[in-house]
């Protein structure tokens, strides 16, 4: 396993390099009392490990390692420091280790073979080129090669923030936004942020050919290489599809049903509530002109089930509910129209808000037209 040791101290890194000496698995390939993440990127791409002071007066640990992991995902970060207080952040920050100096042999010890077990399962993962699914309906999840992938995320906020950078997918977004929207009131927010950032890269170290957050100057970017979000996918298929035409019509339901659910809608994140309507009003839209498109070919059972669909998706839409109203008198489904007419009319009362005189006024004539079924 190559190592690489960071200590603004002299004495500490001879020492921790001399005790590691005595594991033949540990091949030391850089020592460093300051360390430029950009310059030695290179470097950091063929290192497994990286034993960091957390606590150095030129470099802060915390964002060393946030962007020490930005450049290999796959890195294990141990912590040392002379300090209970920095290990308990080490704890917080979810690393792989931390070390108390002085450095026992034994702990030592503990700590290498525990490197040496996750080294040797990621290498026994095969590597694929699948194609990465993100799904963001109804909630966030993964799929590789056909398979869901269960994500453990170390807070909420972890998996908040990977959301937002998803949803402002290849733009840059300033750290300051960020510490504004998430930290509002936290004495440390940039410390905070970094250790949130660190999170997100170690839960999704699988996915490192697939998720990158790039960290330049004083913004984050997520890009992404050979991988869907499924609810943008859908969108940009949908587009492609206009107009809704005979030779499209199939290619179009299936394409539509691929919308299941609304976005993110199991969390409450402000921050996307306007593209969750937006996308909502997209599929409800084109499932509209799918029910207007087969009621024009007299498809009238085609048109109900997309009508359905609709006030299932949004059970105050009125035009959907009057359309219904409509088809069910066509075909003479005279318990069907009073049912909807009753759904429509408890639906607009939860609501507090009144039924249409225009819909109001036709149930009343075809209640008229129809009063011998009645009695």
């Amino acid at each position: 396993m190559q190592a690489i040791l960071v200590d603004d101290e002299h004495l500490a890194l001879d020492l921790l390099s001399h005790q590691l000496k005595k594991f033949t698995t540990v091949n030391i390939i850089g020592c460093f009392t300051e360390f430029d993440v950009t310059q030695s990127a290179e470097l950091l791409q063929n290192t497994n490990i990286v034993f960091l002071d957390i606590d150095m007066p030129n470099n802060n640990g915390l964002d060393l390692a946030e962007k020490i992991t930005a450049i290999n995902p796959s890195i294990s970060i141990v912590f040392v420091t002379a300090y209970d207080e920095f290990a308990i952040k080490a704890f917080e920050l979810d690393a792989l280790d931390y070390l108390l100096k002085p450095i026992k042999a034994d702990r030592l010890k503990k700590t290498i073979d525990r490197i040496f077990q996750n080294e040797s399962k990621r290498k026994m993962e095969a590597p694929t080129e699948e194609e990465l699914i993100i799904n963001v309906s109804h909630e966030l999840s993964f799929e590789l090669s056909q398979q869901t992938i269960s994500i453990k995320w170390r807070t909420k906020k972890s998996r908040e923030l990977l959301l937002y950078l998803l949803h402002h997918r290849g733009k840059s977004i300033h750290k300051a936004e960020l510490v504004e929207l998430f930290w509002p009131e936290s004495k440390d927010p940039f410390a905070q942020l970094y250790t949130t950032i660190y999170h997100i890269r170690k839960s999704l170290a699988e996915f490192k050919n697939y998720i990158q957050i790039d960290n330049k100057n004083d913004y984050y970017q997520l890009l992404l290489t050979n991988t869907k979000v499924d609810l943008f996918e859908w969108e940009k298929r949908m587009k492609q599809l206009l107009p809704l035409t005979n030779e499209n019509s199939d290619t179009f339901e299936k394409t539509m049903k691929l919308y299941k659910h609304a976005y993110l809608e199991t969390y409450n994140y402000v921050w996307a509530e306007s593209d969750r309507f937006r996308l909502e009003q997209l599929w409800l839209n084109y499932a509209w002109n799918i029910a207007m498109w087969y009621q024009e070919k007299g498809k009238i059972h085609n048109a109900i089930t997309w009508l359905q669909r609709i006030v299932n998706t949004k059970s105050d839409h009125e035009m959907a509910h009057f359309s219904l109203l409509k088809l069910y008198s066509q075909l003479k489904e005279i318990n069907l129209v009073k049912t909807q007419y009753n759904t429509f009319t408890t639906i607009c009362a939860d609501m507090g808000i009144k039924v249409s005189d225009e819909i109001r006024q036709w149930y009343s004539e075809w209640e008229k037209e129809n009063t011998t079924l009645f009695s």
